[in-house]
This record gives C-alpha cells, sequence and structure tokens, in this order.
C-alpha cells in the first residue's frame, strides 16, 4: 500500500464574481510540478460577512 503525504491549501476569494480561477489554476499548476495530486475541494465562508475560502486538498506519495 502506498502511503501518502496531504496538503491543504486555503485560498482567498473576493467574491463569487470575482473568483480569480486563473490564480487558483496557476497555484495548483505549480505544486502539481512538485508532484502533488489535487483530490478535492470545497468553498467555505469564514464570516457571516460573506469572506469565501477555496480549500483545494493535495497528496502525494509520501518520502
Amino acid at each position: 500500500m502506498t502511503p501518502w503525504e496531504y496538503q491543504v491549501l486555503r485560498l482567498p476569494v473576493e467574491n463569487e464574481v470575482h473568483f480569480d480561477h486563473l490564480g487558483i489554476a496557476e497555484t495548483l499548476n505549480r505544486w502539481g510540478e512538485h508532484g502533488w495530486e489535487l483530490v478535492s475541494t470545497e468553498t467555505i465562508a469564514k464570516s457571516p460577512y460573506g469572506t469565501l475560502y477555496f480549500i483545494a486538498t493535495l497528496k502525494r506519495p509520501a518520502s
């Protein structure tokens, strides 16, 4: 069985209208260059005022 290591990224989202999908893709591509694979995503609200975060969970084989 392959042992895995995980990384969780919390990326701020200004609002749903200004969702920086290109910036997020660039960040994920940089992690991918180091062997990390995206395994899940979710969006969470930090406060009742609407601060949003895009959460990305990544994994790669443990060294």
